[in-house]
């Protein structure tokens, strides 16, 4: 039977009807560990296994998705789930209450998120500034458990990103934890699995979750409206990563191009808009780059690796390969006018320079040196294979 779901979950199949069968079978244990990637649908994993053990008329594993129950679920409102993730501590924050001091910007950009996840659950949780998850998210959890009252079915704790617990929160989880209240499951997510204190694995169940495949986002992105050459880019982007492939689906491409071929056009020394350009305008993008990177590192990432793929691409053409093998097909002609006057350029060792740059910047590496090696490389190798 098709198993009905109220939040969206590309792939994870096997886990979902593994929870559901625990479910059925009446094995629900009081504490989950969702441990993988981002965009690997924990946190839509989480909302769904809620909607099942609260739903009023669940049959074979499915939750029915128009009860008064699984209504709220969709609503993200139901009263028995609370999901708690890091937020941004108040000017005058409360002992036991997280969003108390919070300015009218600040607790917008909470409703906003909540707002999100109703659409999308593979949304961000993440308040800009927010580090942490405050203590007095804890508090007010145990004051809720204490005194509130669950309506049908069970009531689920959902800690988005446990790794962002401090010490003491950590602490005061592991209490609730070692004698969780009747009919309460706690699931907590992580990206971190090997910071996560033993003490914790301990109490709950682990459940890993792997990047989804690259099957089910492409058969995804086949039900979406854009053009095969975008599928293509932001399959291969997303790297199993369904947050950023809806991030990705609203990029204008036609400007990506832009901005790697005048790229290229930089590197060659070539003009762009008829302007000519030197090492100065290198050192201008190295400068660039380096910003980027600290005001948006994914968007930065995602430069590189559309550099990285135009150039892949040029390596196919340059061997006489398919273009069928081509991500940027429709840039064929441009890349067979590249191959064709730089036949001597070292594709794979520039390859390998390009993808050592994404790693190390990832690490405490000096990112304009990295540039600087990657940029200074490309340009001198361009002009010895003319």
């Amino acid at each position: 039977m098709k198993q009905n779901k109220i939040f969206k979950l590309i792939g994870q199949e096997k886990i979902y009807s593994k929870l559901t069968t625990f479910v059925e079978r009446g094995m629900i244990a009081t504490g989950y560990l969702f441990a993988g990637p981002q965009g690997s649908g924990k946190i839509s994993m989480a909302l769904n296994f809620a909607g099942i053990l609260n739903c009023e008329n669940r049959q074979e594993n499915s939750m029915c998705g128009v009860c008064d129950s699984c209504k709220k679920m969709k609503n993200i409102n139901h009263p028995n789930v609370q999901l708690i993730f890091a937020t941004v501590r108040g000017k005058k924050p409360s002992f036991d209450d997280p969003l108390a001091g919070l300015s009218s910007d600040e607790f917008e950009e909470y409703q906003e998120i909540l707002a999100n996840l109703k659409t999308n659950s593979y949304s961000s949780l993440k308040m800009q500034g927010a580090k942490q998850i405050l203590i007095s998210n804890i508090r007010k959890l145990k004051k809720d458990l204490l005194y509130s009252k669950i309506e049908y079915g069970w009531r689920v704790i959902i800690i988005n990103l446990a790794e962002q617990l401090g010490i003491e929160a950590f602490n005061s989880i592991l209490k609730i934890l070692e004698e969780p209240p009747e009919k309460t499951v706690f699931i907590l997510t992580t990206e971190k699995l090997s910071i996560i204190p033993a003490t914790i694995l301990s109490r709950c169940q682990v459940v890993k979750f792997n990047a989804i495949a690259d099957e089910e986002i492409r058969k995804y992105l086949d039900t979406k409206d854009i053009e095969e050459s975008a599928k293509n880019r932001i399959s291969r982007l997303c790297d199993g990563n369904m947050r950023k492939v809806n991030e990705l689906l609203n990029r204008d491409f036609s400007k990506e191009d832009t901005k790697v071929l005048n790229f290229w056009r930089l590197m060659m020394g070539s003009k762009i808009d008829n302007k000519p350009t030197t090492m100065l305008d290198v050192t201008k993008l190295i400068n660039d780059y380096s910003s980027l990177a600290k005001t948006d590192y994914n968007e930065y990432i995602n430069k590189l690796q559309l550099i990285l793929f135009w150039l892949r691409d040029a390596q196919i053409i340059a061997v006489n390969g398919s273009e069928d093998l081509l991500i940027n097909v429709h840039l064929v002609k441009k890349i067979q006018k590249f191959a064709s006057y730089y036949k001597k350029f070292p594709y794979s060792k520039i390859i390998d320079l390009i993808e050592e740059t994404i790693e190390y910047s990832s690490k405490n590496v000096y990112i304009p040196s990295l540039l600087g090696k990657l940029f200074f490389n490309i340009r001198e190798q361009l002009i010895n294979s003319k």
